[in-house]
């Protein structure tokens, strides 16, 4: 499968090769690979063959990739959430109808009763899930992030139990399992940053947390199971009852587990994103300036500059003055700085900005012009007026050869005069 994949990257045209489109020839292949074992199998009891919703699902998620690809959203993804839904809800009142497809006879596997109605079938609707979350809609990520907790134990669930009884049984079905597991572990690998999975990838300790509660939660059902095999029933109401209150067990763990820790990574980046900014000047930090300068530096400079003898002014006019002079320095500058330019705030008294500029002459002139407006600019608060304040600034291009601002910044920060007032040292 892995090599058919390759060579389907390769033989696509370049603008079909993207993660999308290798994914949905990736599903196509498992289906088709499916179907083309079937023949190789023994009549009888399959453990391991996949469910007809699964496949279903696969060539719904690969068809869902390739118009995503195209036209940018998922306009099937409602409709196709709608059939499966009712595809499932049929299939649970209508199970035996379904029995010669869906897996061995009860008599043949135990391990079997209650997987067929309960979590089987779900497989598909991790699929649906997934199609809703790359959806752009808030409501559409939330209702994805429900289905996926719901659907996703009884997958991992079904992979495990059935390659128990596969493998035990040394049978061809083996090879249908390690293609329902690498599409599995390919949609997963492909989606990680969607809405719905970020949580379980995340680096954090809300991912670790996640991630070791998403294991326990699939264990715990397991082992119930295992044992009921190992001690065996009295009646084939009591496992399927049995096997049944272990997949609700299970799915509502993992729903608690996936929507607990979306939410603490949601509260992460919120975090994240509050470094972003200064509270006393509302503008970003030196760590915003990083993230808004984006990958395209060239023809930029960095101009770093600091209040002359703030600490000075502040133990003269108080510290409440300081303040109020970190928000008019604040104000005055993106009052005079380009739609386009980037002001952040550094250490202490510090500010940098990152313009627009061809060369370093005209950075310096940039420079100067910043350094004029905060020096002619009136500073009155509460009725008082308070003293002009000057202000020295250090400047530096960014190379054409970097990739990020921090070696401008450094060279700025070394360029700043050390001693004297309302002066420019240049690059």
């Amino acid at each position: 499968m892995e090599i058919l994949f390759i060579m389907s990257a390769i033989v696509l045209p370049p603008r079909w090769s993207n993660p999308d489109l290798l994914l949905a020839s990736l599903l196509a292949l498992t289906v088709l690979g499916c179907l083309a074992i079937l023949p190789l199998l023994d009549p009888g009891p399959r453990p391991a063959w996949p469910h007809p919703l699964l496949l279903g699902g696969f060539l719904t998620l690969a068809l869902g990739m390739v118009i995503r690809r195209l036209c940018g959203r998922l306009p099937l993804a409602v409709s196709a959430l709608g059939a499966v839904s009712l595809i499932v809800i049929l299939h649970a009142a209508t199970g035996s109808t379904l029995r010669p497809l869906t897996g061995p006879a009860p008599n043949d596997w135990p391990l079997a009763l209650g997987l067929d109605r309960t979590i089987r079938s779900e497989a598909a609707i991790v699929l649906c899930a997934l199609h809703m979350s790359m959806l752009g809609d808030l409501w559409g990520r939330r209702l994805s992030l429900v289905m996926l907790g719901i659907a996703w134990a009884g997958t991992v669930f079904t992979v495990v139990a059935i390659s128990l009884g596969g493998f035990e049984r040394m049978d061809a079905s083996g090879l249908l399992l390690i293609c329902i597991l690498l599409a599995l572990l390919a949609q997963t690998w492909w989606l990680k940053d969607e809405a719905a999975l970020r949580a379980v990838f995340s680096r954090s300790r809300f991912g670790l947390l996640t991630r070791l509660l998403l294991v326990a939660a699939v264990i715990v059902p397991l082992a119930s199971d295992l044992r009921d095999r190992a001690f065996g029933a009295a009646a084939t109401d009591n496992i399927l009852l049995l096997s049944a209150a272990a997949s609700v067990v299970s799915l509502a763990t993992i729903t608690l587990v996936l929507a607990f820790g979306h939410t603490l990574y949601r509260m992460d980046q919120l975090r994240a994103e509050l470094a972003r900014y200064d509270l006393v000047t509302g503008i970003v930090t030196c760590k915003g300036l990083q993230d808004g300068a984006g990958p395209d530096l060239r023809h930029h400079g960095v101009i770093l500059f600091s209040i002359d003898d703030f600490a000075t002014l502040e133990d003269t006019f108080g510290p409440g003055f300081g303040e109020d002079l970190l928000r008019h320095v604040a104000q005055t500058l993106w009052a005079n700085l380009r739609k386009n330019d980037i002001l952040a705030r550094g250490a202490d008294a510090e500010f940098a900005a990152f313009v627009d500029v061809p060369d370093i002459e005209s950075l310096s002139c940039a420079a100067t012009r910043l350094r004029e407006s905060l020096e002619n600019a009136e500073h009155r608060e509460d009725g008082k007026n308070y003293p002009r304040i000057s202000v020295s600034f250090g400047t530096s291009m960014v190379e054409p050869w970097e990739t990020n601002i921090d070696s401008a910044l450094q060279r700025a920060k070394a360029n700043l005069p050390i001693t004297g007032t309302s002066r420019i040292a240049p690059d």
